[in-house]
């Protein structure tokens, strides 16, 4: 007897384990139930809008429909006033010659570059005659001395004189016109202190290499020749 109420008892045991996985089951089960039934509005309401978008097309699609049909019957009923009266002629040359595509080419190129011309005339702005650097300036020009950047020839008479850049002009050349346009210049800067002594001269630039040193010692030399010629 003890045996079998042992025997039974583990079945019971079992059975009753059995059970209550079930019920854990049937929990989990009734837990994502109550979770789908809490979407189930939102779902609903996602319904209607999608029926609502449906019908909205469906109502669109007919009308499209009708107009397509509506278009169609009138295209039928219009009856063209056109008429064939000849087959076209396809040309075998061209109309117009090669050498109007060339005159054309050769206008377009000179108002092109006459176009950009101007663009860059009215975009340049640096200075490039005496009379708008004195109306920029407002200041007199005393005097022009050539450039000599290489070494130039002047003719005097029929003899060539030709000299380096490093040279002073107006000691060694004093004829050539380079040396007469610094004498012009040391007459001028005496001209404008002609009502008191003229003492400190400063020759400056707005970059290096401009020609300070060659334009003070020339002027400088165009000086000590003058007070030698007046001695």
């Amino acid at each position: 007897m003890k045996q079998q109420l042992t025997t039974k008892l583990v079945e019971l045991e079992s059975t009753r384990q059995g059970l209550v996985s079930e019920l854990a089951s049937a929990f989990n089960y009734e837990n994502n139930y109550k979770q789908r039934l809490t979407k189930i509005p939102r779902l609903e309401q996602q319904e209607r809008q999608l029926e609502g978008k449906v019908r909205a097309s469906q109502s669109t699609y007919a009308l499209l429909l009708q107009k397509l049909q509506e278009s169609r019957i009138a295209e039928n009923q219009t009856v063209g006033n056109a008429s064939k009266i000849s087959e076209a002629i396809v040309p075998r040359s061209p109309v117009s010659s090669v050498l109007i595509y060339y005159l054309s080419g050769g206008l377009i190129g000179v108002f092109l570059a006459l176009a950009t011309m101007y663009i860059l005339e009215v975009r340049d702005k640096t200075i490039k005659t005496f009379d708008e650097a004195k109306d920029l300036l407002g200041l007199t020009v005393l005097g022009v001395i050539p450039t000599f950047n290489k070494s130039k020839k002047y003719i005097r008479g029929e003899e060539s004189l030709e000299f380096p850049v490093s040279s002073l002009v107006v000691r060694d050349i004093p004829r050539s016109p380079i040396s007469e346009a610094f004498r012009m210049l040391r007459a001028n800067l005496k001209f404008m202190s002609a009502d008191k002594e003229l003492k400190v001269i400063v020759i400056t630039s707005s970059v290096p290499g401009e020609g300070k040193s060659t334009i003070a010692a020339n002027l400088g030399a165009s000086q000590m020749c003058k007070n030698a010629l007046t001695l």
